[in-house]
């Protein structure tokens, strides 16, 4: 279906948006590449692998009709053997899977968008300004300036194909061969489940605001139904794959399925429900659900757990891993956590009266820390109060941040279990290895996950720049003094 309206008109929600929490509470913090991983790969499914690596060079425009392009980065692509494929020419890029599964780079230069394969070579070429990935796996959303107005569309992977799918609404993915789909013409508002082929179906029930929370953020699909969705008084219910209430409007909140469970609140607690809407374990003050966004689904890490009367960001928290299992008792437990928001997994602190623990999420493993220790780095490092020193549980060893040397900030640093980015009052900045050594590197900025699993970090160098891998080996490296003329 191709659409024409103004650009600021349109609302674009997917299920690779950030969840919210049962209880009005938000699961993870995203950061520039937020996470770190013990083995310096990714885990399978929870995040999407690239068979290109981005590569920057900054730009002075030379078009007047541009002007906003003076000084942006101009983007090339490093294969995985570090061979420079693409020289950098696009302003924008996604990532986007393929009907098969097989991820495709979708970039955008000036008035076209192109496909590139995992050579670099471009497969299929489109007009337009802007390309994103879905609404379905398989498909992007490709936007081309019309005059004063926006056309939108959706087009197959990897001939950018025009398909009936439609783009003029909100939506949620529910699997990779369905969406739920919310439209608007004045006060009146239908909701649709949408097929691969566009096939729509309207649903016979009468749905408020959709499947979404506030207008902004899609509820978590994981590709298991039922699904959450609200009716005209904003109570939450759910609806079976026919469109019909499987469990009618009832709660205040109600969250995604996932293993088999899903978060609901009564006005004051939370609790857990199965597929037969029987509620599971003791209620909750509240639950906070901890995921790892990808398309066209997210995955989810944990649930952070407050007794009943005790509000979030209390003295008292618990969690849970993704099957339920307690991790760590909310009666007796404080619990500080944070969800990666590119490579897929996530890390708490927890204080209990056994001690200070680091666990490492989704696989829930636990390792004892000092009490100095009081901020997360990664799902391996923490740092204390004024980052000063490290504790690397991988290796059980501790070390001091060189004077005058300070840890770079907390959760988000790109420096996976890797690497410890450190700064001085000045703004000097060196980075450490995982076991404290110096590395000749003076910056990490960006963590990339590689088709095969394996995370590399875009780092300088004195005048050089490039990818290294979580040993400092240079995949790719080139002078940081690079001048791209658009």
């Amino acid at each position: 279906m191709r659409t024409t309206r103004p650009l600021a008109a349109t609302l674009l929600v997917t299920a690779a948006t950030l969840v919210a929490a049962v209880g009005c509470t938000h699961g993870a913090t995203p950061g520039p590449t937020a996470s770190r991983t013990a083995a310096s790969t990714s885990p399978a499914g929870a995040t999407t692998r690239t068979p290109l690596l981005p590569v920057w060079h900054h730009t002075q425009s030379a078009r007047l009709d541009e002007p906003w392009m003076l000084g942006l980065d101009r983007i090339g692509f490093v294969d995985t053997s570090g061979r420079l494929v693409v020289e950098p020419r696009y302003a924008k890029f996604r990532t986007c899977p393929d009907a098969a599964g097989k991820v495709l780079v979708v970039a955008q230069a000036g008035h076209q968008v192109d496909v590139l394969d995992a050579d670099g070579n471009i497969v299929a070429s489109a007009a337009g300004e802007l390309a994103e990935c879905g609404p379905l796996p398989g498909f992007v959303q490709v936007v081309h300036r019309n005059g004063d107005l926006w056309d939108w569309w959706a087009a197959t992977l990897p001939d950018l194909s025009r398909s009936d799918l439609p783009t003029d609404g909100a939506f949620a993915v529910l699997d990779a061969d369905t969406m739920l789909f919310s439209v608007w013409e004045g006060d009146d508002h239908t909701t649709e489940l949408v097929s691969r082929s566009g096939e729509r179906v309207v649903l016979a029930v009468s749905i408020g605001n959709g499947y979404f929370y506030g207008g902004e953020q899609a509820a978590l699909s994981s590709g298991e139904w039922p699904v959450p969705a609200t009716d005209s008084q904003w109570s939450y219910g759910y609806l079976d794959q026919s469109g019909r209430w499987a469990a009618p409007p009832q709660w205040s909140s109600a969250g995604p399925f996932s293993g088999g469970y899903a978060p609901v609140r009564d006005k004051t607690r939370s609790h857990f429900v199965n597929t037969s809407f029987a509620q599971v374990g003791p209620a909750y003050g509240n639950i906070e659900v901890l995921v790892a966004p990808s398309f066209p689904s997210a995955t989810v890490l944990g649930y952070v757990v407050t007794p009943v009367g005790e509000e979030p960001g209390g003295k008292a928290s618990g969690l849970l891993a993704a099957d339920l299992t307690v991790l760590a008792d909310p009666a007796t437990s404080t619990t500080e956590c944070r969800s990666s928001w590119d490579l897929g997994h996530g890390a708490c602190l927890v204080v209990d009266e056994a001690g200070t623990w680091l666990v490492s999420l989704p696989d829930g493993t636990r390792s004892a820390v000092d009490k100095q220790f009081t901020a997360l780095l990664s799902r391996t490092m923490v740092t204390n109060a004024d980052g000063t020193k490290v504790h690397n549980s991988a290796t059980g060893a501790t070390f001091a941040v060189p004077a005058p040397f300070h840890v770079v900030g907390e959760w988000g640093s790109p420096g996976d279990d890797a690497f410890v980015v450190c700064e001085s009052g000045n703004g000097l900045r060196l980075v450490l290895d995982a076991s404290g050594q110096r590395t000749p590197f003076s910056t990490v900025t960006n963590a990339v996950v590689a088709s095969d699993g394996t995370v590399y970090f875009w780092v300088h160098a004195g005048d050089q720049q490039g990818y290294v891998d979580s040993t400092g080996a240079w995949l790719y490296q080139e002078s940081r003094y690079q001048l791209t003329e658009d």
